[in-house]
């Protein structure tokens, strides 16, 4: 069995997985719609995560997503199990007795001559053993990555996470001194409101007992935008 949950999926869309346990993955997809919209959402939040990690290095101004960008957690249940059918073929043999009874090409043959007459018993054959069933495969965890956890994170970011606005939060300043603090290193929540992003809100997250800042933004339509920050 083979259960496609959320470490599974980035590690998938991040190319964490060997060639045979991306075959195993790509064939459930193809069965399941549901999980194949997971997939889809998971490598639209990482292509928006790579661009602000390569507008943050490069002094670029922060892409906007477009309006038919889905949020990447509306509507996808965040595990679901599969299972793979094993097929097996029964081998069926037909052992046939017959025995041949000659008689004079000419006149009639009495019934104590025919009875007398031994008859030609054959043996069947012991049938085959039937196959091995097929190993199961087994997909090893994935070894986690930096990008795989903050995609993960970000997968669970939507719209409707902003819907209880926290007061504290309209204090750029504030939170950037907090954030700061935080990390043990200065850092300052950029103005993307020349690319029609509004800040929303910043949070620290953990990723191996280190703290990783999470800075969100809302673009007018679509997905949220967040930028990463950590020490070092």
């Amino acid at each position: 069995m083979t259960e496609l949950n959320d470490e599974l999926l980035v590690a998938y869309v991040d190319g964490q997985l060997a060639k045979d346990q991306s075959k195993a993955v790509e064939r459930v997809l193809e069965e399941d719609q549901v999980a194949a919209q997971r997939v889809e959402a998971l490598r639209a939040a990482n292509a928006q995560l790579e661009t602000a990690f390569e507008a943050m290095l490069t002094g670029e101004p922060i892409p906007v997503p477009s309006a038919e960008t889905p949020a990447s957690g509306d509507n996808v249940p965040a595990r679901r199990s599969f299972a793979r059918r094993l097929l097996r073929v029964g081998l069926v043999t037909w052992v046939g007795l017959g025995s041949l009874l000659g008689g004079a090409a000419a006149g009639f043959i009495l019934y104590d001559q025919i009875a007398a007459e031994p008859v030609q018993v054959v043996a069947a054959p012991p049938p085959p053993p039937p196959p091995p069933a097929p190993e199961p495969v087994v997909i090893a965890p994935p070894v986690p990555t930096l990008q795989g956890d903050l995609a993960g994170a970000h997968a669970l970011l939507t719209r409707a996470t902003f819907s209880l606005a926290l007061e504290a939060q309209g204090d750029r300043d504030l939170v950037s001194f907090q954030i700061s603090k935080a990390l043990g290193e200065t850092l300052a929540i950029p103005d993307l409101s020349g690319e029609n992003l509004t800040f929303q809100r910043a949070q620290m997250l953990q990723r191996g007992g280190a703290p990783v800042a999470q800075i969100a933004f809302l673009p007018e339509s679509g997905a949220p935008v967040a930028l990463y920050a950590k020490s070092g």
